[in-house]
């Protein structure tokens, strides 16, 4: 009721999750580069990409991640 945040890992990647979604309606894609605007969320999409290759990243967020056209090679 107060607002603590039990995983804040998970609530952080959600956040960004949304900034992405936001970013694609806006532009038609997914292809965030590393020096846009919101850097933020551009350092992000390398970690994605960097945890896809290392084979760190969940099935469920590569599902969520496709669904939405995001290319992770």
């Amino acid at each position: 009721s107060i607002g603590f945040q039990w995983n804040p890992s998970e609530t952080a990647w959600e956040t960004m999750f949304a900034l992405l979604c936001d970013f694609k309606k806006e532009y038609g894609h997914c292809n965030v580069q590393p020096k846009f605007k919101d850097r933020k969320l551009g350092r992000w999409v390398v970690q994605l990409r960097a945890a896809y290759k290392g084979k760190t990243l969940s099935d469920i967020r590569i599902k969520r991640l496709k669904e939405i056209g995001f290319i992770l090679d």
